[in-house]
């Protein structure tokens, strides 16, 4: 009797126990992506076994069609802002807006204060924020910007700020001449 054709198995048996193999294969691939990726993940990420997503903060002009391009002194300045979180909690978002020449970064404060506030966002939520005050009596081109204080972020908008007069017969006209105003800075 030959012993190597006793160890020899039906094709059948081959067959199977090489779907099931394959099977256990997908199966070890698969669920550890899973766990990592899928249900698993805030628990594993809560438990700081796994990376946690990056965390950042949107500050963004929700609408730029509606802001101010140009005003005059003594007139109503008004915008809306946005803030979305994406810390990964619930956080206070202190802010400022602020009028300042042009080229500030108003992260350090510079500027005219216009308004300022705080808003609490709970994770993936968006705050909208009106602002509305006076211009200030000034002549120029200058910038409204929005600051999360205490945070490197911020954004901003040209304007310019025109006599009455001028601002009138724009209006009048409602066109700007190549080279007016402040939109290139």
């Amino acid at each position: 009797m030959d012993l190597n054709a006793s160890d020899h198995n039906p094709p059948e048996v081959d067959r199977s126990r090489r779907r099931l193999v394959w099977a256990a294969l997908l199966v070890a691939a698969l669920v550890p992506i899973l766990i990592i990726e899928g249900p698993g993940a805030r628990l594993l990420r809560e438990f700081g076994l796994t990376d946690r997503d990056e965390a950042f903060t949107e500050l963004y002009f929700p609408d730029l069609s509606q802001l101010p391009d140009q005003l005059s002194p003594g007139a109503p300045l008004e915008f809306d802002f946005s803030i979305r979180n994406n810390e990964g909690t619930a956080t206070n978002y202190k802010w400022e807006a602020r009028l300042g020449a042009v080229g500030s970064s108003f992260v350090d404060s510079s500027g005219t204060l216009l308004d300022s506030g705080e808003l609490r966002l709970d994770d993936g939520a968006i705050g909208g924020v009106h602002v509305e005050n006076v211009t200030p009596v000034t002549v120029g081109c200058a910038v409204v910007g929005v600051v999360l204080v205490g945070r490197d972020e911020a954004i901003r908008f040209p304007v310019e700020i025109v006599s009455a007069r001028r601002a009138t017969t724009a209006d009048r006209t409602n066109q700007r001449s190549p080279g007016d105003g402040c939109s290139g800075v």
